[in-house]
C-alpha cells in the first residue's frame, strides 16, 4: 500500500521548482509586455507628432484675423522663386522712445509673424541675431548689412554689391499710444494699439525683389500738393512714404524749367494745382501721354486751373471748381471737414477697386468735384468711383459751405468721382490715366482714414501695371466686454454656486445606489 505521506514529500521539491520557474517567467513576460507597450506608446506619440508637423490644420478664431496672413501676402510668398534672407535683429534697448515692455511685446509679434510667413514658403531664410549671446556675429552682420543699431528686421535679396535690401525698424511696425511722447499734460502708460508688421514686411519683400525702382514725378510750381510737404492740408508726405516702401522713387518736376517729362518717368502725378499751366507745359504732358506715359491727375474744390486741358481730348471734363458732390446718406464730418463716404460706388469690375468692393470697404473723399465724360474713339474709360443713386447730387459751395438740400436744376446722382483710362498710342502701345475729382483723399489728413491708402497704392500699381498687392491693414485687437444685466447676473450666480451642489448630489446618489445594490 502506498504511503501518501511519502508521495507528498517526494513531489514537493519538483512542484516548488516549477512554481519558481513559472513565477520568474511570468515576471519576465510582464516586463517584456510593459516594455512593448511603452515602446508602442512612444512610437504612437512620435508618429502622431511627426504627422502633425507635416500636415496640420490651424484656425484663427479672432474676429480681426490677428493671427492670419492676408491673401496678398500669401500670394507674394507663394510666388517666390528665389531665396530672400531675413535678418531679425531685436534686443530691448533703453535709448528708444519705445518702453522695453512694448519692445518685448513687438519682438514676440515679429517672431510669430515670421514663423507664419515661413509656413507658406521655404525660400524665406530667417536668421535670428542675438547680440547678447553672440556679440561677434552681431557686429559682423551689422557691418555687412550696414546698420548701426538693433531692433531691426532686414530683408536682403542677392549677394555682394548687387544685393538689394530693405530695413524695417521697430518703430515702423508698432503704433504706440501714450508714454513719453504723449502730447498731453497727463502722462499715460504706453500701449501697443496696432501692429503693422505684415504690411511692412510684405512691402519689404516686394521692394527687394524688384530689379529697379519705379520712378514717379510730382509736378511743382502751380500750387500743387507737395510730395515732401508734411502739412495736413497741402502735404503728400505720407503718400510718398508709402510709395517708397513699395520700391517707388519720388521726385519733384518743374515742367516750366525742364521743358519735358523725363524719359524715365513711370508715373507723372499732378496733385490739385491751383494755377494755370503754360501752353508748353500742357503740350509736354500731352506728349508724355502720347508716348505711352502714365498720368495720375487729382483735382480739388475751389482750385482754379487749366490742367483739365490735358485730358479734354479724351472726352473728360470736371464740374466747376465751386461744385461738389453731396449725398444725403453718406455725407459726414471728418476732423472738422465735410467728407463723402463712398462704398457702394466702388467698381467691382476694375482691378483698383474690385477687391475693396468685395470686402465691403469704403473710402472718404473730402469735397470732391464730379467728373463727366463723352465717348471717345480709341479710348477705354471706366468709372471706378461713383456716388450711389439719386440720393446724391451736385451742390454749389457758397461762402465755403455747401447747402445740404437738393434744389431744382441741380444734377442728380449717381455722380462720377474717379475715372480709369486706357488710351492707345500712335506707336502701338498704350498709356494709362487716372482722374479723381479730389486730391485730399491722398493727403496727410485723410490717407490713413478708411481705405484711402489702399485706393492710393492700388492706383499707382495699376498705372505701372505691376499687379496689385493691396495695402494690408494693421492688426488692431479690439477689447470686447461681456456685460450682464442685473437679472442675468443673479441667474449666473445661482448657476455658478448651484452647479457644484447639483453634481455633488447626483454623484453621491450614484455611489449610494451602487453600494446598496
Amino acid at each position: 500500500m502506498t504511503d501518501p505521506t511519502h508521495n507528498d514529500a517526494s513531489s514537493t521539491p519538483a512542484s516548488t521548482s516549477e512554481s519558481t520557474d513559472w513565477g520568474a517567467k511570468q515576471k519576465w513576460m510582464i516586463g517584456v509586455n510593459v516594455l512593448i507597450m511603452l515602446l508602442l506608446a512612444i512610437g504612437i506619440y512620435a508618429g502622431v507628432n511627426y504627422a502633425g508637423a507635416l500636415k496640420y490644420a490651424r484656425k484663427d478664431w479672432t474676429r480681426e484675423r490677428l493671427h492670419s496672413l492676408s491673401p496678398e501676402t500669401i500670394s507674394v510668398l507663394q510666388n517666390l522663386d528665389q531665396e530672400v534672407e531675413v535678418f531679425n535683429y531685436y534686443r530691448p534697448m533703453k535709448n528708444l522712445q519705445v518702453p522695453p515692455r512694448i519692445q518685448i511685446l513687438v519682438m514676440q509679434k515679429v517672431n510669430s509673424l515670421l514663423a507664419e510667413y515661413k509656413q507658406h514658403t521655404d525660400l524665406l531664410v530667417i536668421k535670428e541675431i542675438d547680440a547678447d549671446k553672440d556679440p561677434t556675429e552681431a557686429r559682423f552682420l551689422q557691418s555687412e548689412l550696414e546698420v548701426d543699431r538693433a531692433n531691426l528686421t532686414v530683408f536682403r535679396f542677392g549677394k555682394g554689391e548687387d544685393a538689394r535690401r530693405q530695413v524695417v525698424k521697430l518703430e515702423d511696425v508698432a503704433d504706440i499710444r501714450g508714454g513719453q511722447n504723449q502730447a498731453s499734460l497727463r502722462r499715460e502708460e504706453a500701449q501697443l494699439v496696432a501692429f503693422r508688421g505684415e504690411e511692412q514686411f510684405t512691402s519689404a519683400i516686394r521692394s527687394v525683389l524688384e530689379e529697379k525702382p519705379t520712378k514717379t514725378y510730382f509736378t511743382v510750381g502751380h500750387g500743387e500738393m507737395g510730395s515732401d510737404d508734411f502739412s495736413q492740408r497741402q502735404g503728400l508726405s505720407i503718400c510718398s512714404k508709402a510709395l517708397r516702401q513699395n520700391n517707388y522713387t519720388v521726385s519733384p518736376l518743374n515742367l516750366l524749367k525742364e521743358g519735358a517729362v523725363p524719359g524715365d518717368c513711370d508715373v507723372l502725378v499732378v496733385a490739385a494745382p491751383s494755377m494755370d499751366y503754360a501752353e508748353g507745359e500742357i503740350a509736354a504732358i500731352k506728349d508724355y501721354i502720347e508716348s505711352g506715359g502714365n498720368l495720375f491727375l487729382m483735382l480739388r474744390e475751389l482750385a482754379e486751373s487749366n490742367v483739365m486741358q490735358v485730358v479734354e481730348d479724351l472726352g473728360i471734363t470736371a464740374a466747376p471748381v465751386d461744385v461738389m458732390a453731396l449725398d444725403s446718406v453718406n455725407f459726414h464730418s471728418f476732423e472738422g471737414q465735410f467728407v463723402l463716404r463712398v462704398s457702394d460706388g466702388l467698381s467691382r469690375n476694375h482691378l483698383i477697386t474690385q477687391a475693396m468692393a468685395e470686402r465691403g470697404l469704403h473710402v472718404i473723399m473730402p469735397l470732391v468735384r464730379p467728373l463727366f465724360l463723352a465717348p471717345t474713339e480709341g479710348v477705354s474709360i471706366e468709372k471706378i468711383l461713383q456716388t450711389y443713386g439719386p440720393q446724391s447730387w451736385g451742390e454749389r459751395i457758397v461762402d465755403g459751405n455747401p447747402n445740404m438740400q437738393w434744389d431744382q436744376g441741380e444734377k442728380r446722382g449717381p455722380l462720377t468721382l474717379g475715372l480709369a483710362v486706357q488710351k492707345k498710342t500712335s506707336a502701338g502701345g498704350h498709356s494709362r490715366i487716372l482722374v479723381f475729382g479730389d486730391a485730399d483723399f491722398a493727403g496727410n489728413r485723410a490717407i490713413g482714414a478708411a481705405s484711402n491708402r489702399d485706393l492710393v497704392t492700388n492706383s499707382f500699381d495699376w498705372l505701372t501695371d505691376k499687379g496689385l498687392y493691396f495695402d494690408i491693414a494693421p492688426k488692431v485687437p479690439t477689447a470686447r466686454l461681456f456685460q450682464l444685466s442685473p437679472e442675468s447676473g443673479r441667474a449666473f450666480l445661482w448657476v455658478w454656486w448651484g452647479m457644484p451642489i447639483f453634481f455633488g448630489v447626483i454623484l453621491g446618489s450614484l455611489v449610494w445606489w451602487t453600494r446598496r445594490s
